[in-house]
């Protein structure tokens, strides 16, 4: 078994990537909303605003999914998906951590 962390760094494609995961079947996952560090960093606290400049206020939102599957072969499908759906560069978009993982 296999646990996963899959970080979304462009929120923009999270129905992309929602669907690929549903296309190699893994239906049972977490999805978790939050605001992006960097952008938390370089807006809110005042040391740094205005030093440093927040292009695009989309990137502020960033996802994390996470979940187990038996199959490590299913997440490797999730890049090549991604990239069928027209990403240029899927790991600007999102990465994958997988974990061995023992269910007790």
């Amino acid at each position: 078994m296999y646990f996963y962390i899959l970080q979304i760094y462009d929120i923009n494609y999270k129905e992309d990537i929602i669907l690929a995961l549903t296309t190699v079947g893994i239906l049972n996952a977490t999805l978790i909303l939050g605001e992006n560090l960097e952008s938390i960093i370089k807006t809110d606290i005042e040391l740094f605003k205005g030093l440093l400049k927040q292009k695009d206020q989309k990137k502020r939102i960033a996802g994390v999914v996470i979940g187990y599957t038996e199959s490590k072969e299913k997440l490797k499908g999730i890049k090549l998906l991604i990239q069928q759906a027209g990403v240029k560069n899927p790991d600007n978009v999102f990465s994958i951590i997988v974990l061995e993982a023992e269910k007790i």
